[in-house]
């Protein structure tokens, strides 16, 4: 854990080691039922409403993070320069933060990628001229984002051998691979406007 908040510090920028899908998994109107869908449908719609006063270019999306049936929404902010994503789910009838305005770019990881519906989380970066680097996977668990691992994930290189790491412990590289989670990763980002998204919320419910 040492060592992934010492390269976080110096700086972060994404690899790009992961390949990702750019078109978002959308959710269908007729996979949702009427009465499954009001209580969170109704939810999102005024927690919409609060956000796009708070500031009208955000954008928004919902995904499905995990296995249920009640998607995500995303909601992103992109106007100004250090750009941040924040992640919202219901549960025991309320809107729950998962990710808090979470920043990537220059600040930050370049994005935020996600299996859908297999409840994993991605980010990764690198510091020193990419000389070394970090992984992270993630999960939603009690409408919190949770390591999926005890320890971070991470190598250097020296120009010749990379070296691997589990937290601040040397590992190999076929060790080192055991930990990655393969898929069919997708960013998560904000797709559409506050009027758009509260059209395809209508639809939704019948």
């Amino acid at each position: 854990m040492k060592r992934l908040v010492m390269l976080m510090i110096m700086g972060i920028l994404l690899t790009g080691s992961v390949a990702y899908d750019n078109s978002p998994t959308e959710i269908q109107a007729e996979t949702v039922k009427e009465s499954e869908s009001k209580p969170w449908i109704n939810a999102y719609e005024s927690k919409l409403k609060k956000l796009n006063k708070e500031n009208e270019g955000y954008t928004y999306q919902l995904i499905y993070v995990n296995k249920d049936k009640i998607p995500e929404l995303v909601v992103n902010d992109k106007t100004n320069y250090n750009c941040d994503v924040s992640l919202y789910t219901y549960g025991k009838g309320k809107v729950r933060t998962v990710m808090d305005r979470w920043m990537y770019g220059q600040a930050g990881a370049l994005s935020y990628l996600y299996i859908p519906k297999k409840n994993v989380i991605y980010s990764d970066g690198s510091s020193g001229a990419g000389m070394e680097r970090y992984e992270s996977y993630m999960m939603m668990k009690n409408y919190k984002i949770v390591d999926k691992y005890k320890e971070s994930l991470s190598s250097t290189y020296d120009g010749k051998n990379y070296t691997y790491y589990y937290g601040d412990k040397k590992i190999s590289k076929k060790k080192y691979k055991s930990y990655q989670i393969k898929g069919k990763y997708e960013v998560i980002e904000g797709k559409y406007t506050y009027k758009q998204m509260m059209q395809k919320l209508k639809k939704l419910k019948g």
